[in-house]
């Protein structure tokens, strides 16, 4: 087995994280072998969706395919996008939540005491900041479930294609192998 080869599931399999928890990785997973075999060769560590698991040999050879290059560059670039998009969903959030506790203190300090052009520019620079915030994260999330229901890939986030001086390259390493 190739220390950091990249597999694609073909079907679910269990795997143990570093809690000593088992649970299972879907089909259609991309992992990469992190480590080389361990434990008399029959379990391996791989990394999925940017955390450790143990995972048994047979179960990777059996049940993945060796990715190639070209295919790596296909299948992991919506699987990084995806990162990146819940990533986005969780700074947005981050965001608005900020901004609800500014503008609920300004609310709250009402009447401030300061004067009326200023408290009420106060107001108002409170509201456009969580209603872009709020704006920011709907904008996030409606990313994110148009790629999980339609895989669409956001524009700005997709991977620029593959070369064929890259594809002819990747053939003859996996031929090699």
């Amino acid at each position: 087995m190739l220390f950091g080869g990249w597999y694609k599931l073909r079907t679910a399999t269990v795997a143990v994280d570093c809690n000593r928890i088992a649970m299972q990785i879907p089909a259609e997973a991309v992992v990469q072998v992190t480590s080389h075999s361990t434990n008399g060769n029959t379990l391996v560590e791989v990394a999925w969706e940017g955390r450790a698991y143990m995972i048994f040999a047979v179960d990777l050879m059996e049940r993945g395919d060796l990715m190639t290059e070209a295919k790596i560059n296909a299948d992991g670039a919506e699987e990084q996008v995806r990162q990146a998009l819940h990533q986005e969903v969780r700074s947005a959030n981050e965001r608005r939540e900020h901004a609800l506790q500014w503008f609920s203190q300004v609310i709250n300090d009402i009447p401030s005491g300061i004067p009326s052009p200023d408290g009420t520019d106060r107001i108002r620079q409170a509201s456009r900041e969580y209603s872009h915030a709020r704006k920011a994260l709907s904008d996030a999330v409606t990313k994110l479930n148009n790629l999980l229901v339609h895989g669409t890939i956001p524009p700005g986030l997709e991977r620029k294609p593959v070369t064929s001086e890259k594809l002819n390259s990747a053939v003859k390493k996996a031929g090699a192998e």
